[in-house]
């Protein structure tokens, strides 16, 4: 009798996720082992660090994490913004950071925040647990997912990094453009 082997999930998530690879070069993939957080909380600051030196500079981050350096931009409730109802005209950012908070800490994945966020960004990275998928955020073309640890025991985060398919964006600019001058007549 031969025997049965049964694949654990991992171990099939990252053959799908190697075959994707092999499909999609365009896309930036790696894995920042980071030092354990030294500090009183979370974050031992190489993320943002690494952002910047791979990804480019964000020019604002939402939320305070991982010791983003005091002098950077940030918005969040402590300094009067809602993540699901932000004052910014679409597109507003060239590139953002978020690092949402995780369950337990709240419920869900905080979807509305995520696309509202989206929104005024061109291009986004977000560290989680969990992988965003990309179909709820409008026009988003995957460019990078980096596996992120903090020593070992530790839970893996993804840096997954959005842009906006700006082309598709513009298309649909100008197909409602049209839409609205041919009803106007």
């Amino acid at each position: 009798m031969g025997l049965i082997y049964s694949y654990p999930d991992w171990l099939i998530l990252f053959y799908k996720i190697i075959f994707y690879m092999e499909e999609k070069k365009d896309i930036i993939f790696d894995f920042w082992a980071c030092q354990r957080p030294l500090t009183k909380k979370w974050g031992s600051g190489q993320v943002y660090e690494r952002i910047v030196r791979q990804f480019g500079k964000p020019d604002v981050s939402f939320g305070k994490t991982d010791n983003i350096p005091d002098k950077e931009p940030y918005i969040d409730k402590t300094n009067g913004y809602d993540w699901a109802k932000l004052p910014f005209k679409d597109n507003h950012f060239e590139f953002c950071y978020w690092d949402p908070p995780y369950p337990p800490a709240v419920k869900g994945l905080m979807k509305k925040e995520g696309q509202e966020i989206w929104r005024v960004c061109k291009k986004l990275a977000i560290l989680h647990t969990f992988i965003y998928p990309r179909a709820w955020l409008k026009d988003a073309e995957r460019v990078g997912m980096v596996a992120v640890t903090f020593g070992p025991l530790k839970q893996i985060r993804c840096l997954q990094i959005f842009k906006k398919n700006l082309k598709a964006i513009y298309e649909h600019k100008i197909h409602n453009q049209k839409k609205r001058n041919r009803g106007s007549h």
